[in-house]
C-alpha cells in the first residue's frame, strides 16, 4: 500500500506536474502572445511616434511657411499702402495742375485776346511802316506806268486789274506782297 500509495502519490505528482506543465504552456503561450501583442503594439505605437513626428515636422514647415508668407504678405500690405499714399498725393498734384490749367487758360483767353489785338496792331504798323518804306522807295526808284486817255477816264487801268488779279494770289507767293506794298493803292 505504501508503494500504491506511492504510485498513487506520483500519479497525483505526475498529474499536477503535467497540470503545471499545461498551466506553464498555457501561461507561456499567453506570456509569449502578451508578448507578441506587446512588442506589436510598441511596434504600432513606434510607429506612430513617427508618423507623429512626421505630421509635426510638416506642421511645423508650414507654419513657418504660413510665417513667411505673413511676414511677405505685410510687406506687401505696406507697399500697397505706400502705393496708395502715393497716388492720392499725384491725385491731388494732378488736381492741382488742373485747376491751375483752367484757371491759366481761362487768364490766358483773355490774355490771348489783349495780346492778339496788341499783335494785330503792331502788326498793322509794321506793314504800313513798310509800305511807306517802300512806296517811298518805289517812288524813288519806280518807273512811272504812262496811263492812257481811255483808262484815266473809265477808272479801270493796267495798274489796278493787275492789283486786283495780284490779290488773288495767295499771300505766301514769292512777288506779291512786294508788289502790292508798291504799287498797290489800297493798304490791307
Amino acid at each position: 500500500m505504501i508503494f500504491k500509495s506511492m504510485q498513487q502519490i506520483a500519479r497525483e505528482l505526475s498529474a499536477q506536474v503535467d497540470d503545471l506543465v499545461g498551466r506553464l504552456k498555457v501561461a507561456n503561450t499567453d506570456v509569449i502572445a502578451g508578448f507578441g501583442r506587446e512588442l506589436v503594439q510598441r511596434q504600432e505605437i513606434t510607429t506612430l511616434k513617427q508618423e507623429l513626428e512626421t505630421l509635426h515636422d510638416t506642421a511645423r514647415s508650414r507654419l513657418e511657411s504660413l510665417q513667411s508668407t505673413e511676414v511677405k504678405c505685410q510687406e506687401l500690405a505696406a507697399q500697397l499702402a505706400a502705393m496708395k499714399q502715393e497716388r492720392d498725393d499725384i491725385q491731388l498734384r494732378l488736381h492741382a495742375v488742373d485747376h491751375a490749367y483752367h484757371e491759366f487758360s481761362s487768364r490766358a483767353r483773355h490774355d490771348d485776346s489783349v495780346m492778339v489785338e496788341r499783335l494785330k496792331e503792331t502788326l498793322r504798323r509794321q506793314r504800313q511802316f513798310i509800305r511807306t518804306l517802300y512806296t517811298s522807295r518805289a517812288k524813288k526808284k519806280a518807273k512811272v506806268i504812262a496811263l492812257t486817255k481811255a483808262e484815266t477816264q473809265s477808272g479801270l487801268d493796267r495798274v489796278l486789274w493787275a492789283e486786283l488779279l495780284i490779290r488773288q494770289l495767295p499771300e505766301t507767293h514769292d512777288g506779291r506782297n512786294s508788289w502790292l506794298l508798291s504799287f498797290a493803292r489800297e493798304v490791307e
